[in-house]
């Protein structure tokens, strides 16, 4: 049957509709940004307009499937949130050796990029990025882990690896949350949503509050799922 009206549906059904950007001119803008001396790659359109929403919005949840570019968008998004100190990047354990192993130094020749924790090389002035494997957050010697790093920017790659909230790493990164408030949240995947809203609402309500385009109350994401 029809839904029930709800103060939920309103403020869905009340969010402005934006045209697209030039996506040409946000490739120019932030390759031009970023890029440092000697650097000849050029942003794909979707990274670009995933940096300008993070650095417009402070939240982003992204529907960007596999060999889109999700990886330099991680290493680039903290360069470009407004104030943003301290960040983690959340990525499978399968993808973090070649993360760190290949993708952050081959990126590094050509942008600039935040420090990386544990890195050799620090430059004043510019965030560090912890990245973490989403099974360590699942182990309880690491309940504290984002407490202890306390992060204002918090990014998931492959978010889908948040989408049930009844795992204890789920709860762990949801108290967080809870905790600071104020922390800016970015998540993207191809499978974002894999069988219904519930796997990436809660998502959406940590990245874009009052401007997510799905229910924000438990009971509204319920009936609409």
């Amino acid at each position: 049957g029809a839904v029930e009206w709800s103060l939920d549906f309103e403020r869905i059904k009340a969010l402005p509709r934006r045209p697209k950007p030039d996506l040409d001119s946000l490739v120019q803008h932030y390759t031009e940004k970023l890029r440092r001396p000697g650097g000849t790659m050029v942003l794909r359109p979707i990274q670009a307009w995933m940096l300008h929403e993070g650095a417009q919005v402070g939240g982003l949840i992204g529907p960007v499937g596999c060999g889109e570019g999700k990886s330099l968008a991680d290493c680039l998004m903290p360069m470009v949130v407004p104030d943003c100190k301290r960040a983690v990047l959340f990525i499978p354990p399968s993808l973090r050796p070649q993360f760190l192993g290949h993708d952050w130094d081959f990126y590094g020749q050509h942008f600039i990029l935040p420090n990386l924790a544990g890195g050799s090389k620090f430059v004043p002035g510019r965030p560090v990025l912890h990245v973490i494997a989403y099974s360590e957050l699942s182990s309880q010697n690491a309940s504290t882990i984002l407490q202890q790093i306390n992060p204002d920017l918090i990014i998931a790659d492959e978010a889908h690896n948040l989408k049930n909230r009844g795992t204890a790493r789920v709860r762990r990164f949801l108290r967080y949350f809870i905790e600071r408030d104020e922390t800016r949240f970015m998540g993207w995947s191809g499978t974002l949503p894999s069988k219904s809203l519930h796997d990436y609402a809660h998502l959406a309500a940590l990245a874009l509050g009052a401007g997510s385009p799905l229910p924000n109350e438990a009971s509204t994401v319920e009936e609409r799922a």
